[in-house]
């Protein structure tokens, strides 16, 4: 059986300085080729690899890969054009409501590789960072700020070494005395559940979809994000 070419992790967006790929025999040398030409070649030591590039994707850039094992070369993998990002840029998307104490922040809407920081602000502390994270491929970011007790919560993303505008304040809410504190997961506030997030990760533009290139879109309020926390 030939050697098959390793997956690059879709999305890419402008600015971004990370490319995915998995599907790789473990050991063996992979080749990271923008345009092209070769832009990397690493030795993996499993499955999943990342490319860390030191300058940012331009948005048109064809991103291929490939790897060797002893003799055998793949072929270059099908390849991913790095998506433009768009200006201004758009603040985070955040739920409304987030539990009080609660030690998950979510947000997405937001272009691969960007970062997000969180920050909550009232009259007595005036505003304080929460926290910062790194936006996947999907375009969102979850992790833990440690223990959130006062609010309102809001966020900036930052794409491009540029700043959003602030996201609408979200407002903390009391936990009911069962739900457990350290939790992702979510319901709709219609059925009487308290949010972290009203979007699904898994709402993104689809991999045909020419006229979506900033991964803003969202999910209908509602649906659950069970364990939203797990890697990736």
């Amino acid at each position: 059986m030939p050697l098959l070419p390793p997956t690059v992790g879709e999305r890419l967006a402008r600015c971004e300085q990370a490319v995915e790929a998995w599907g790789i025999v473990p050991g063996a040398t992979v080749v990271l080729l923008i345009d092209g030409a070769v832009a990397a070649s690493e030795t993996s030591p499993g499955s999943y690899h990342v490319f860390n590039l030191g300058a940012g994707l331009n948005a048109g850039q064809s991103v291929k890969v490939r790897q060797t094992v002893a003799t055998e070369t793949s072929p270059d993998s099908p390849p991913v054009v790095v998506g433009d990002v768009e200006f201004p840029i758009p603040p985070p998307h955040l739920a409304p409501a987030l539990l009080r104490c609660a030690h998950c922040l979510y947000a997405d809407g937001m272009a691969p590789g960007s970062k997000v920081t969180m920050f909550t602000a009232n009259e007595q502390r005036g505003r304080r960072p929460l926290g910062s994270g790194s936006v996947n491929r999907f375009g969102y970011a979850c992790f833990d700020p440690g223990f959130i007790d006062d609010g309102p919560v809001f966020g900036i993303a930052t794409t491009c070494g540029t700043d959003s505008a602030a996201s609408p304040r979200s407002f903390l809410v009391p936990p009911p005395a069962h739900f457990p504190r350290r939790t992702c997961t979510t319901r709709s506030l219609a059925a009487r559940a308290l949010v972290i997030s009203t979007r699904s990760p898994r709402a993104r533009p689809s991999r045909s979809s020419p006229a979506a290139p900033h991964w803003a879109r969202s999910a209908t309020a509602g649906t659950r994000c069970t364990s939203i926390c797990r890697a990736g």
